[in-house]
């Protein structure tokens, strides 16, 4: 068993005409969010978050995109369990919702198995991001509770004489026997520790990718001296070559059509602008989905499709602050690009943190700079939202897209919460000396 994050991404078009029912079937999903009849999603102990809404009909330089149904959840542990509790607990939500999509099948109004199939066949792939990997929504709610009663203690200590006089380490022994002594923290006593099974779940498809190049490599280049009588270092040169050519290709191709002249996007009515701030305006953590056709090109979707596996392949390695998940989506065949994500600041703000500095403008000229409406880029990673912040900007509101449903259980806490609530507890046990000691009472 592993407590990985990762996000399973539903996809599915529907049924024309039948988009207002979709929306009103989530906005009625909404109400009493977790706790819904139909779609008691806090029985569901894998999940974290879900965004459901829908991509509306869009057009592709003269081709019409479908209008599509998206319902992405962001769970720990393996795909299986996440898919089984949802089908179990929330089967009739999910039903009133997917019978308006186009291929949904008669047998899964009644078949457990038969909507466990349908989810399965549209699961989407996508590139996903965590900012709180290893914890569990059972994690998240314990360890809170656990934040605030060592908070209750302190709270306690401090009307005592000689409070200011104790050490750091008297303090933190003060509190390890307190929460000791205390039934509902026994699981405290058992250290977290990552296991093989996380540590594969996470960096497993980086392991197989070298593994299947290297080993691809060497068995093409050992089968080119084969065939011409030659050494394995020469088909081995000949190999490098022919990738470093690939790529060459790519670039270049995708250079010529930066050249061209492509829509960027003006600046959106207030009015547009001001609907979509008022569904992000939560306290704490919100939530945003960004999607719309790529430019002209066939080279935009390759080259975006390398982009976003290589992310997938790095994903251990990837931080992004303030996010708590996220992911990217191609649909349509490469023609429409979606970007989902839960972040902890007001949309503004979040918006604005992607192009404070000219290295993190540059990542987001790469990856987003294949939508309509973005700036234009100088070799996929140069000018767009360097040269042009506020046409970025502009693109992310023309392309903003209401959620109609979405579910975050523990809507008081962010990421940064979360995160350091995990720390308070892996600091709690064992032996510390002063200066350890002092920084750990800090997290309090």
């Amino acid at each position: 068993m592993y407590t990985t994050h990762a996000g399973y991404s539903f996809v599915a078009k529907v049924i024309p005409g039948h988009e207002q029912k979709v929306i009103d079937t989530l906005e009625a999903l909404n109400s009493n969010t977790g706790v819904n009849n139909k779609l008691p999603l806090a029985k569901c102990s894998t999940t974290l978050f879900v965004s459901s809404l829908i991509i509306p009909q869009q057009d592709y330089h003269g081709e019409t995109l479908p209008a599509s149904l998206l319902f992405l959840s962001t769970y720990s542990g393996p795909l299986k369990t996440h898919l089984n509790e949802l089908v179990t607990n929330c089967k009739e939500g999910l039903r009133e919702l997917f019978i308006n999509c186009k291929d949904f099948p008669t047998e899964a109004l009644t078949s457990d198995t038969g909507l466990l199939k349908y989810m399965k066949k549209h699961r989407h792939p996508d590139t996903f991001y965590t900012g709180m990997q290893y914890i569990t929504h059972t994690d998240i709610e314990r360890e809170d509770q656990l934040r605030t009663f060592i908070e209750s203690i302190i709270d306690q200590e401090q009307t005592k004489a000689g409070f200011y006089k104790l050490s750091g380490i008297e303090l933190h022994t003060k509190i390890q026997e307190a929460v000791k002594n205390e039934p509902r923290f026994q699981w405290t006593q058992k250290v977290w520790k990552r296991t093989f099974f996380d540590w594969w779940a996470l960096y497993g498809s980086l392991v197989r990718f070298l593994l299947l190049f290297i080993g691809g490599l060497l068995g093409a280049s050992y089968g080119f001296g084969k065939l011409t009588n030659s050494s394995l270092i020469i088909g081995l040169t000949m190999n490098l070559g022919i990738i470093i050519a690939f790529l060459a290709f790519i670039i270049v191709s995708f250079r010529i059509n930066e050249k061209k002249q492509h829509f960027v996007a003006p600046r959106q009515p207030d009015e547009k602008v001001r609907k979509i701030f008022e569904t992000q305006t939560y306290p704490v953590i919100n939530k945003m989905t960004v999607g719309g056709p790529l430019k002209k090109g066939w080279i935009r979707p390759v080259f975006q499709f390398i982009v976003l596996r290589l992310a997938t392949i790095a994903r251990g390695f990837l931080y992004i602050p303030t996010v708590a998940s996220a992911r990217w989506l191609r649909m349509d065949g490469g023609k429409r690009f979606i970007f989902n994500s839960n972040f902890g600041n007001l949309s503004e703000s979040y918006v604005r943190d992607f192009i404070d500095s000219k290295k993190r403008a540059r990542s987001i000229n790469l990856i987003y700079g294949q939508g309509e409406g973005y700036p234009l880029t100088k070799w996929a990673r140069n000018e767009g939202a360097i040269t042009n912040p506020e046409g970025f900007i502009n693109d992310v509101h023309l392309m903003d897209h209401p959620i109609q449903l979405w579910y975050w259980p523990y809507q008081h806490l962010s990421i940064d919460n979360i995160i350091n609530n995990r720390k308070i507890y892996l600091g709690l046990n064992g032996n510390m000396n002063e200066n350890d000691s002092k920084n750990w009472l800090k997290l309090l």
